[in-house]
């Protein structure tokens, strides 16, 4: 809070004149007392100087109310902070001429140990001279004994690696009741600072006294590798005498210094992740070993880590083989503390859904990172898992009738009469005879292989056509048995055998609304429950029954 106390001591009666105004007739003196003190003393700053004054009666009956100008002391916010300001006018009059003594008064907090300047200040066109002081880190000896507050900061780690994870505690102890209470928050260069957890409060024994404590931790990681410096820390506050005056309360701690190396050459790993420990597991909600094309199965994949805060996590991306499909949700972060130390969480949840049977490999996850507390490199790891994917159900039926349709397909039956030895007497007999019997078997061939050509075709044609009914029924209810009929569909309806999923049927077909829908049905079917949208399925079976209509291949 800022105080300013303006003192008239003595004025002249007869000095009664219009309006106010001062104009510089003496220079701007500057004493600062003392220039050698602590970190946690006081600089008592005095500015005087003699002004020429025209004032109103008015005014000298109101002196609160007067506009008095003042010394410009934006520049002495660099190095101190000023706890407390006065001002004291003394007035006279002499012969006609009004003349007022001024002197003001700053209270100044240093900011910092070292060697400091206040500078010179500008009051009109009149300017005060710089003054050099010493401040010497610590505190002052003669308040060693009973100071009024401690400030204790201390640091995990004195040398960590680069990203590595350092914990500051800040303490205060003081004796309530104090006001105006100020401490500062760790500001680093290089380094992320964020507050750990919430401020605590209690009391505490401390050289045989009782003190109120507040205590505040802070996550540091720094960013490059050097020496990182943590500034002197300054607790500042206000306690009342018993004369009701509020006098300032002052504890520093001096300034650190950490050491941060490089990551080790021997790491291997392409994102460096120091961390006390790191776990890598999942959790199925089937199991994976055997599932049915077309099924949806959920997969959670969780990173933990103690020392790294969950930004630092690798968000990784797994590479799985075109047969399978992936429908992740968005990562999810967590911080938690344990102990003296920040837990880092992440954890990815995707519907995998198997297009076609057979078997699918799940590739291997693998995060390197470095143990800081055995100094070494270690990895992560989910093995590689192989995925049994059986037929959709329904798919069965239709293999049969598929089977049975090349089965119609590729029976032909050629019935040649055996020749037997005959007597020459008979021979030319028995080739007349033969004669006829071939005629009549090639006659009898042609037209068994045309009626079942002819019922080949009707059966694949019914098959295909109870296939497609039973994608419209599906497509309309918005089931996943709809992404394993349509590529059977389609192979069989466009002669394309090549088509066997959901990507192969898009990709040739390339029709953007049968697109669209199928991936409006893939978010209804596989997406989290709370962001799964409302179904309507007759936009996509009007899809389908227009794509029915396309000329096939090769007909």
């Amino acid at each position: 809070m800022r105080i300013c106390r303006i003192t008239l001591c003595t004025f002249a009666l007869l000095a009664m004149l219009t309006g106010w105004s001062s104009i510089a007739v003496a220079d701007l003196t500057a004493s600062a007392n003392p220039k050698r003190l602590y970190a946690n003393e006081l600089i008592t700053l005095t500015l005087d100087t003699e002004t020429e004054l025209d004032f109103s009666l008015g005014s000298l009956l109101n002196p609160a109310e007067m506009d008095i100008p003042h010394p410009n002391t934006a520049p002495l916010e660099h190095d101190f902070r000023i706890l407390d300001r006065h001002q004291r006018m003394a007035i006279q009059s002499k012969n006609g001429v009004n003349r007022g003594q001024v002197t003001w008064t700053f209270l100044l907090a240093p900011r910092r140990a070292g060697e400091l300047t206040i500078p010179a200040l500008q009051f009109q066109d009149m300017q005060s001279r710089s003054i050099d002081v010493t401040v010497m880190p610590g505190v002052a000896p003669a308040e060693r004994a009973e100071p009024e507050a401690r400030l204790d900061v201390n640091l995990s780690e004195g040398e960590v690696y680069v990203q590595q994870q350092i914990i500051l505690t800040q303490r205060v102890y003081y004796e309530p009741p104090l006001a105006q209470a100020n401490l500062s928050s760790p500001t680093i260069p290089d380094a992320m600072v964020k507050p750990l957890g919430e401020q605590r409060e209690y009391r505490a024994e401390r050289d045989g006294r009782e003190w109120q404590v507040v205590e505040r931790r802070f996550v540091i990681v720094p960013q490059s590798a050097g020496t990182l410096i943590l500034p002197e820390q300054r607790f500042e506050a206000r306690k009342q005498t018993e004369g009701g005056d509020l006098v300032p309360v002052i504890a520093t701690a001096p300034s650190q210094r950490i050491k941060v190396n490089p990551p080790p050459e021997s790491f291997s790993g392409e994102i460096w992740l120091p961390a006390r420990n790191l776990e890598l597991t999942q959790k199925w909600s089937d199991s994976p070993d055997s599932v049915h094309a077309g099924d949806s199965i959920r997969r959670d994949i969780h990173i933990r880590a103690v020392g790294v805060a969950p930004e630092s996590l690798p968000r990784l991306t797994i590479g799985y083989p075109d047969s399978l499909r992936e429908y992740p949700s968005p990562w999810k972060s967590e911080s938690r503390l344990t102990g003296d130390s920040i837990e880092g969480r992440l954890r990815k949840r995707s519907s995998l859904v198997p297009i076609e049977p057979g078997r699918i490999t799940l590739p291997e996850v693998r995060i390197p990172w470095w143990d800081v507390e055995e100094n070494e490199q270690r990895e992560a790891v989910l093995q590689a898992h192989e995925m049994k994917v059986e037929p959709a159900a329904g798919a069965e039926a239709n293999e049969s009738a598929e089977k049975d349709v090349r089965e119609a397909l590729s029976r032909i039956n050629l019935s040649r009469p055996g020749s037997t030895a005959l007597p020459p007497l008979w021979f030319w007999l028995a080739v007349v005879l033969a004669s006829g019997w071939l005629i009549t078997g090639i006659a009898w061939w042609r037209n068994r292989h045309t009626r079942d050509d002819t019922l080949a075709l009707s059966t694949e044609e019914k098959a295909n056509r109870e296939r497609f009914r039973a994608l419209c029924e599906h497509a309309r209810r918005g089931e996943a048995d709809t992404l394993t009929l349509l590529p059977h569909w389609a192979a069989v309806h466009f002669n394309r055998p090549s088509l066997r999923t959901v990507g192969d049927v898009t990709a040739y077909l390339n029709d953007p609304q049968l697109t669209r829908e199928l991936q409006a049905l893939e978010r209804h079917l596989f997406a989290n429950p709370d962001e799964r949208e409302a179904w309507e399925g007759d936009e996509l079976v009007g899809v389908l029954r227009r794509l029915a209509g396309r000329p096939r291949n090769g007909s």
